[in-house]
């Protein structure tokens, strides 16, 4: 297996097949080392699976809502 170009690993990035065989991770490795787009790509799809994983580890708004009504005392005027 020759290198891999930057297609071949944005698209093994994006499925997560990064950690196939050895020899593969050391071409990907190899390959972010040396290309800046890549490298920007990886991080890029770091920052967006962060956020996607604190946006779902968010409770839904109903129960937020039910949690604040239950913390603020109502008075009848």
């Amino acid at each position: 297996m020759m290198g891999l170009d930057c297609k071949e690993v944005a698209r093994r990035l994006a499925s997560d097949e990064a950690g196939a065989t050895w020899n593969l991770r050391l071409l990907l490795r190899l390959h972010l080392f040396l290309c800046v787009k890549c490298r920007r790509y990886k991080d890029q799809l770091e920052i967006i699976g962060k956020a996607a994983r604190e946006l779902w580890a968010q409770p839904p708004e109903d129960e937020v809502l039910d949690r604040l009504r239950d913390r603020i005392p109502m008075r009848d005027f």
